[in-house]
């Protein structure tokens, strides 16, 4: 597998359209029923919930204090745990979606101060530090695996 870098992140993050993040944000129901269906995803499980909500708030003007390269490495990450070709095809037993995983770990840490000053924000708005409709999404994802 090819390396993981902060390099390779922003690279791929500057590829990342608007119009795609708008289609991440229609798919929130197959994004959780694939990281709460795969052990080596779902310790991803509240930082899933934060990506996609500070998408959507970013999407819907509500937050504007996030670079948009920040925006676009979430998106990025988020769209590689759909997408089941990738470095390791997610087919294959025990290891397809480690590096799902590790896509998700190096961007969290790459976006690390921007998520802590947008959960502080979302705080602020009146405690709800995730997005309602990305809770529904989880939710109906877990009924349709049989967690809910």
């Amino acid at each position: 597998m090819r390396r993981i870098t902060e390099q390779f992140l922003r690279r791929q993050a500057e590829r990342i359209s608007t119009r795609q993040l708008d289609g991440l944000l229609g798919r929130l129901v197959p994004l959780f029923r694939t990281i709460l269906g795969q052990a080596s995803l779902s310790r991803f499980r509240e930082d899933a919930r934060t990506l996609a909500s500070m998408i959507r708030d970013y999407r819907t003007g509500a937050y504007g204090r996030v670079p948009y390269w920040a925006v676009a490495a979430a998106g990025f990450a988020l769209l590689y745990v759909l997408n089941p070709i990738d470095f390791i095809p997610d087919i294959i037993p025990f290891t397809g979606y480690l590096d799902d995983a590790a896509i998700l770990a190096k961007t969290l840490a790459l976006i690390r101060k921007e998520l802590d000053v947008y959960r502080a924000w979302r705080e602020g708005q009146g405690g709800q530090v995730i997005d309602v409709e990305v809770i529904r999404a989880e939710d109906e994802a877990a009924k349709d695996l049989g967690q809910g």
